[in-house]
């Protein structure tokens, strides 16, 4: 029922370039968007680059995003002319060097915090939205200190904050939206996003299809995307349980309920059917899927077309 998409594979930003070359000469509208999930060295805080045009990963080598390619412009940035990359020691220093100019709190690991506000820097210059994903995230422990979390929100270096983070225990998502409603009350309103976050879209994956996004946005397009997001015009949706949760603006959460109640169920059908012959492309019936993906190439755009208008 997406959209749009983005595969952000932890520290790896090519297999989001391989999906989208893979589908690319299907006839549809359902748009794959570059990104990765950024998880560098000094720190355990978790960032997605959605729609950044090169890895941030990869911009150091001993890196899996570049390793695993072989350093491969190709598979390093969408248009195949990433940055030029650096050393693990050279990327500490550059962090450290960095962590010198910042000034936060005594209570918060400076280096980490560095690690985060250049890594969301480099998303930015790659055109992408920068997301401080899931700061609850739990493993055993907490891997975030709350006086790191609280000095992210409070300064605010991101684009976007992954208030839902696809896991169904509570005190991931819970005491993500407490904090998120706790700095609105602070005169900070965060633009938000909801991702899966589950390592996998098959049904046998208990986190497989439980929390997203709806962006209200005046294109299907990453650009269009990406500026929707940053000017708050979306919901976080938590579908965990059969009865679904919002997170956002009272205003959007009202009609997010309407389209999920009215208008979701009747594009959900299309899309369903869609994806089913696009799985068929790439398990080899190629030419049979093609010839009915050039059937129902454009019905979910017709849906639009019929109940929407862009003013």
């Amino acid at each position: 029922g997406y959209d749009f998409l983005s595969i952000t594979d932890h520290s790896r930003y090519y297999p989001s370039l391989e999906a989208m070359r893979r589908f690319a000469d299907i006839p549809t509208v359902y748009n794959l968007v570059p990104g990765e999930e950024v998880h560098l060295p000094m720190t355990n805080v978790h960032i997605v680059n959605f729609g950044g045009l090169n890895t941030v990963n990869g911009l150091i080598r001993e890196k899996e995003a570049y390793a695993d390619v072989g350093g491969d412009p190709a598979q390093l940035a969408l248009h195949g002319n990433p940055p030029a990359s650096m050393s693990l020691e050279e990327y500490k220093k550059a962090i450290a060097e960095f962590a010198e100019t910042l000034t936060v709190p005594e209570d918060v690991d400076r280096t980490s915090y560095a690690v985060c506000v250049w890594a969301f820097n480099k998303i930015r210059e790659a055109d992408g939205l920068a997301i401080f994903a899931h700061p609850y995230w739990l493993a055993d422990v907490f891997h975030v200190s709350d006086p790191l979390t609280h000095c992210l929100m409070e300064n605010h270096p991101f684009d976007a904050f992954e208030v839902l983070g696809g896991e169904n225990y509570y005190q991931q998502n819970g005491y993500q939206t407490a904090l998120y409603y706790e700095e609105w009350k602070h005169g900070r309103v965060h633009p938000i996003v909801g991702s899966t976050d589950s390592h996998g879209s098959t049904e046998h994956n208990r986190n497989s299809d439980i929390c997203s996004t709806i962006v209200f946005s005046p294109a299907n397009e990453r650009k269009a995307l990406i500026t929707s997001i940053k000017d708050k015009y979306s919901v976080a949706v938590d579908t965990i349980s059969k009865e679904y949760r919002l997170v956002g603006e009272e205003r959007f959460q009202r009609y997010a309920c309407f389209l999920l109640d009215n208008w979701y169920p009747i594009h959900d059908r299309f899309c369903a059917e869609e994806g089913r012959w696009m799985k068929e492309y790439l398990t080899g019936n190629t030419e049979g899927a093609m010839d009915v993906l050039q059937v129902l190439g454009g019905k979910v755009q017709a849906l639009f077309d019929k109940y929407f208008v862009t003013l």
